[in-house]
């Protein structure tokens, strides 16, 4: 370049070869230094962009040919030796911008760094040393001038935390300033003892040693199983006494011979003597489970002599019996009575789910059956208007009471006492209860047939009671009552529910059913209806025509046939069978060859029709 001379050039190539090329500090401590020299006609360049463009040194950098910062340092510099210039101070050695002692530079990143001690060879490491060598001599001469002039400089240390004994005495406590009155003490040297001192002090320090020493728990007591058991020992009690009243009635007769052959168990045998009997002299023999079986055996049968004999009689031990009683019923003082079916629903998951799919709504009305402790009910009088509840036991009507009274629910609550199946049903929109098993079947077709129709009912059944209701054509369960109940309601099974939700847990398990009335319902004659799905599933597997052949179904036709003529004028041959009247509708219709098992609501409708139709009525 123009602007370096062979000097410079000399220096750099040095300056290269001492330090190392990727330490970036180095090559930017001997850029700047060459940096320095640049022309007077870059100064004044410099100045002008800084007029132009004040504190813009990003967009003046790439004009100038520098960095930012390296301008923005000269920048300072040359404002530094013009204010010089104006005071009349010399540039060199009154550097404005030169550190005094104990001030801070504010841009050190501008600076160029000191070399590391890694970087440094021989030579530069030992000047570092001298020069730390020097400042620890200039800081000690400087103390020894500052204490020359009486200022104490101290020295802080840093503290250890353990006690040093060779100066303080730890847990010293100091004597009150002052002179002690000892004229108000009394002192008897009589009372000192100075035996009991000491023997106090023993005892601490023993009471002390023991309670360093672990504590030593005792072994468990372990002892052999008895040979014998309480029941047989009370039986050789009772069979001791039998035989001293025997002696008695023995020595009364005066039979020395009979005596004899008594024994005496009121003495304890000789153990010398039985251990004669043994291999080893001291040990008892071990008898083998034979022998002991077989003397069992004739122990038994020596009583069961004389009990035969009259002399004792053994007393028969009476076990006690199990209570059925619940735990948590026997702490409320409460038995539930399982002839009512008395199985209380105790899961808040299950009830509130039971609720939320009655869809209640405020204005309805809702009937339940069975309210018992009244978990439910509580539920129920939360949403709907009004409850009315049909509870047989006045026991659990009082519960009931006592447990809505003082509330805002006890208005809403209308409790019957009765039972459900003698009573007129009330108006009501929906059926939510937890329904005693027994009553089952008769509830739910008393529940179909009432008017006005209520909208939905929500009933806790027994599962195959349930399982029942919703079952299809050719289903295991399907049966009359499922017949029944689909003609008249569609039924839908919602959730199964445990045993063990309930208190007391029932034997059985149980399940959620929804009954939804048809509206308008369907207009057949329910008891032409009930007749005839009776008649056919007797025996749901047999054939139809089997069916209508038994004697009892015939003489049933033939009677409501008769009255149905009677009724419409109408005038019976001589030679009417009825049997045959049957088997031809049945061929006619179709239905001879079928099974009620098979057949769905249509089937059973079409056959009702076709009998009906030539006057034969069920009913």
């Amino acid at each position: 370049s123009a602007d370096w001379s062979y000097e410079e050039a000399e220096a750099l190539g040095q300056a290269l070869e001492k330090f190392p090329p990727n330490t970036l500090c180095r090559w930017r401590l001997i850029y700047e230094f060459f940096c320095e020299k640049c022309p007077s006609s870059h100064h004044e360049k410099l100045l002008h962009m800084a007029k132009l463009m004040p504190t813009q040194w990003c967009t003046i950098a790439p004009i100038v040919g520098r960095t930012a910062a390296q301008c923005l340092e000269r920048y300072e510099y040359l404002l530094d030796q013009a204010q010089c210039r104006r005071e009349d101070l010399n540039e060199n050695n009154d550097d404005p911008r030169t550190l005094r002692p104990g001030e801070i530079d504010p841009n050190p990143e501008t600076k160029p760094a000191r070399p590391d001690p890694i970087d440094m060879d021989e030579d530069e490491l030992e000047i570092e040393k001298q020069l730390e060598e020097a400042r620890r001599l200039a800081a000690l001469q400087k103390r020894r001038e500052l204490r020359a002039t009486d200022i104490e400089v101290r020295r802080y240390h840093s503290r250890k935390r353990d006690v040093n004994y060779n100066v303080e005495i730890p847990f010293q406590k100091l004597p009150a300033i002052g002179f002690y009155d000892t004229t108000n003490e009394e002192f008897d040297p009589e009372k000192v003892d100075l035996r009991r001192l000491r023997q106090d002090n023993v005892n601490s320090i023993q009471k002390e040693e023991n309670e360093q020493q672990p504590i030593r728990k005792r072994s468990k007591l372990v002892l052999s199983a008895p040979q014998i058991s309480d029941i047989k020992l009370e039986q050789v009690v009772k069979l001791g006494q039998a035989t001293e009243i025997a002696k008695q009635q023995v020595t009364e007769t005066g039979t020395p011979a009979t005596e004899t052959l008594l024994g005496d168990y009121n003495l304890t045998p000789d153990l010398r003597t039985l251990s004669t009997i043994g291999a080893t002299p001291g040990i008892t023999p071990v008898r083998d489970r034979l022998n002991i079986n077989a003397e069992d055996g004739l122990f038994d049968g020596q009583m069961k002599q004389i009990e035969s004999i009259g002399l004792f009689t053994m007393p028969k031990e009476r076990v006690a019996k199990k209570s059925r009683i619940h735990k948590d019923v026997q702490k409320q003082g409460i038995n539930f009575n399982k002839d009512f079916g008395q199985h209380i629903l105790k899961n808040p998951l299950i009830i509130t789910s039971m609720i939320d799919k009655s869809a209640i709504r405020p204005t309805d009305i809702v009937l339940e059956v069975g309210p018992g402790t009244g978990n439910l009910t509580v539920k129920l009088l939360e949403k709907a208007k009004k409850v009315v509840a049909y509870e047989i036991d006045p026991r659990l009507v009082a519960e009931l009471q006592k447990r809505v009274q003082g509330t805002p629910f006890q208005s809403k609550l209308d409790i019957v006492i009765g039972d459900i199946l003698k009573s007129d049903l009330p108006f009501f929109d929906l059926c939510v209860a937890n329904l005693p098993y027994q009553i089952s079947s008769p509830f739910v077709f008393k529940l179909l047939l009432h008017r006005p129709m209520f909208r939905c009912a929500i009933v806790l059944f027994q599962r195959e009671f349930a399982q029942r209701l919703v079952a299809k054509p050719g289903e295991k369960l399907y049966c009359r009552l499922s017949v029944n109940t689909q003609l008249l309601a569609k039924v839908d099974h919602l959730m199964k529910v445990g045993k063990n939700n309930f208190r007391p847990p029932p034997k059985v398990e149980s399940s959620v059913v929804r009954i939804e009335p048809k509206n308008p319902p369907p207009a057949v004659n329910y008891q032409e209806w009930d007749g005839l799905t009776r008649i056919c599933f007797t025996r749901k597997n047999k054939l139809l025509v089997s069916e209508f052949k038994q004697k009892k179904v015939v003489a049933l036709l033939e009677k409501n046939y008769r009255i149905h003529c009677s009724l419409n004028n109408k005038t019976i041959t001589n030679d009417f069978d009825t049997k045959a009247k049957v088997e031809e509708i049945l061929e006619q219709s179709g239905f001879a060859k079928k099974r009620a098992r098979q057949m769905d609501m249509d089937d059973f409708l079409g056959l009702l029709h076709a009998f009906n139709s030539e006057g034969i009525h069920f009913c």
